[in-house]
């Protein structure tokens, strides 16, 4: 799940964002293929281990809720994500 993190961090995995982001808000994709379909090799990445999103429970515009769990081991990750940022960055369409 320490990938998790960086795909949060780094600005280089962007587009697993978006793409994840774009999807429907509440269900739950593959890490793996949204890697993959993104252009990243994420052989390293268990397939056990899928995303959603969800708006941010405190109701702040411009952010979202990103949750990540491991469906093996059943370890989540769970980070509230300035997605308005990403809009500003102009690489996000609403």
């Amino acid at each position: 799940m320490d990938f998790c993190v960086l795909l949060l961090e780094m600005r280089e995995y962007e587009p697993y964002l978006l793409e994840m982001l774009c999807g429907p808000m509440g269900k739950w994709q593959s890490v793996r293929e949204i890697l993959d379909e993104t252009g990243f090799n994420a052989h390293a990445i268990p397939p056990s281990i899928v995303s959603t999103w969800l708006e941010s429970p405190q109701n702040e515009e411009g952010y979202a809720l990103i949750i990540f769990y491991d469906m093996d081991s059943g370890e989540t990750l769970t980070a509230e994500y300035n997605v308005a940022r990403l809009r500003r960055a102009g690489t996000f369409a609403d």
